[in-house]
């Protein structure tokens, strides 16, 4: 796994924390078995490519960008307290990213993008609406499109006018006279 110094410092930011004096330390004493969780889960998701694969992987590595500024960084373990402590999101903004949801539920969606329309960063919006629905927004986002598909299941199918319709009556060939 690589993720970009620039990613890493954006986090930060987004985080509240000073980009340009973080550094991220390697450990190489033993191993990180939060890091090896989401390894395994970006090789899966690589490897079967699920749905709204793109929103998840996104999440993943805001999540890992995270982790190694919490665990493996500079700013050591006083980071676990002042990183992710932002007040949550107020219901306007919940809103917004549920509306920008449903309305785009057949559209490949990313994180960023569903942040963009609660106006906060990826990092803030994700933990917020968590906390808020319970639900990683990859999660609702795969929620909504379940019940939308079993809601469009439901619905009677009407005939077109052009077929004959399910009552139709069936039809005899039979063969010209000889």
């Amino acid at each position: 796994m690589l993720l970009d110094d620039r990613f890493i410092q954006r986090m930060a930011e987004e985080a509240g924390a000073d980009p340009d004096g973080i550094e991220v330390v390697p450990l190489f004493s033993s191993p990180d078995q939060q890091i090896e969780r989401i390894g395994r889960s970006f090789l899966s998701e690589m490897e079967a490519g699920g749905l709204d694969g793109e929103l998840f992987t996104e999440s993943l590595a805001n999540l890992l960008a995270l982790h190694l500024l919490r665990s493996h960084s500079s700013l050591g373990r006083r980071s676990r307290r002042r990183i992710g402590r932002e007040e949550g999101f107020s219901r306007r903004a919940l809103s917004q990213a549920t509306d920008y949801i449903n309305d785009n539920l057949p559209r490949k969606l990313t994180l960023r993008e569903i942040a963009g329309a609660a106006r906060m960063s990826p990092h803030h919006f994700a933990r917020s609406f968590k906390a808020e629905t319970g639900l990683s927004p990859h999660q609702y986002v795969v929620q909504r499109r379940v019940e939308r598909a079993k809601a469009l299941l439901a619905e009677p199918i009407s005939p077109s006018p052009r077929s004959p319709g399910p009552l139709a009556s069936p039809t005899t060939v039979t063969s010209p006279p000889t």
